[in-house]
Order: C-alpha cells, then sequence, then structure tokens
C-alpha cells in the first residue's frame, strides 16, 4: 500500500469535529477539518476575533539532555538563534539549517516553565509535511548528544486571532506575556 493509498489518520478531536459539522479533509496525511459553517464566516471570526484550531497533525519533538544550558546550546548549532538566553517558559520563532546553512524548515523552540518538564527537556514543534525529514538531520547532528522523540499520540491545538490573549485570560494568569 502506497502513501497515497493510506486512510487519513485521525486526531483525538476528530470525533468532535464530525459532530459539529466539519467538513473533513485529508491534510499532510491527517483527516481534519477544512470548515465548518463557512469559510468566509469563520475567516472573518477569525481576523476579528479569534478561533481554536487543531493542528494535531504538527510534527511535536521532545529533545532531551543532560539540562537546559547543554541542550539549548547544541540545539543552536542547528538554529540560527539564541537560545540559552530562553527564558523557562518562553518560546522562539526560529529555522532548521543544514549542514551548509541552507533552511530546511521553520519551527518552534519552547524551553518548558519550571517543573512541566525535567531540567534538559525542550520542545520543538515541525511542519506537518517536514517532520521526518527534520527529526532525521537534528538526528544525525546532534544524536549523541541529546535524545529526539517524535510524538504522535498528542494533540496539538492553536488559539488565533486579535482576542486570542482575552480568551486565554480564562485560563491563565499572564496570557501577555507569553511571546516569541
Amino acid at each position: 500500500m502506497s502513501d497515497s493509498d493510506k486512510a487519513p489518520i485521525k486526531t483525538a478531536l476528530f470525533d468532535l469535529h464530525v459532530s459539529q459539522g466539519g467538513r473533513m479533509v485529508d491534510f499532510a496525511g491527517y483527516s481534519l477539518p477544512v470548515q465548518f459553517e463557512g469559510l468566509m464566516a469563520e475567516h472573518q471570526h477569525t481576523r476579528e476575533v479569534a478561533s481554536l484550531f487543531d493542528v494535531s497533525h504538527m510534527g511535536q519533538i521532545t529533545v532531551s539532555g543532560n539540562d537546559d544550558l547543554s541542550t539549548l546550546s547544541a540545539l543552536e548549532t542547528l538554529f540560527p538563534a539564541n537560545l540559552k538566553n530562553l527564558k523557562p517558559g518562553g518560546m522562539r520563532y526560529t529555522v532548521l539549517l543544514n549542514e551548509n546553512g541552507g533552511i530546511e524548515d521553520d519551527l518552534i523552540v519552547t524551553r518548558p516553565a519550571e517543573g512541566q518538564a525535567p531540567n534538559g527537556t525542550v520542545f520543538i514543534v515541525v511542519n506537518a509535511a517536514r517532520k521526518d525529514h527534520d527529526l532525521a538531520i537534528m538526528q544525525a547532528a546532534l544524536g549523541t548528544q541529546l535524545d529526539f522523540k517524535l510524538h504522535q499520540e498528542k494533540s496539538l491545538l492553536a488559539l488565533q486571532g486579535p482576542k486570542a490573549a482575552t480568551v486565554l485570560a480564562n485560563l491563565c494568569d499572564a496570557p501577555h506575556q507569553l511571546s516569541f
């Protein structure tokens, strides 16, 4: 069976999407809703208020090393970003470079807040279509120093729109302090 013959993977929210009238499509090998009530109304709502998206198809990678500083320092050899100064709970948007300095993908690096993960742990989110490729580059370059785990079992949500911080304030104390 070729990749194109495989049934799309259902995210943990698949049944909820269907029950809410989601029109499901195959996106990067995952069954995801392309729309619910209508593209234009949903687009406008996101631009004016905020919308929640199931982005579980994205590549979620946990990186583990001896301690935060050594893990972040090692990752700086692949990502042109100052990761060592990333505060606990902070995120940084950056790119993955190949051995020639060319850009392979864009991604987000997160240093977990104190107590959320063992010391030396970093989370990376990469694009769905490039997750295996990106993981292979990271493992080839740093696999002797760091452990990498690609998670297929985790869900990921994205809250987007100008009022996202207001919506998020109902769930956490200081969403305005979250930044890239």
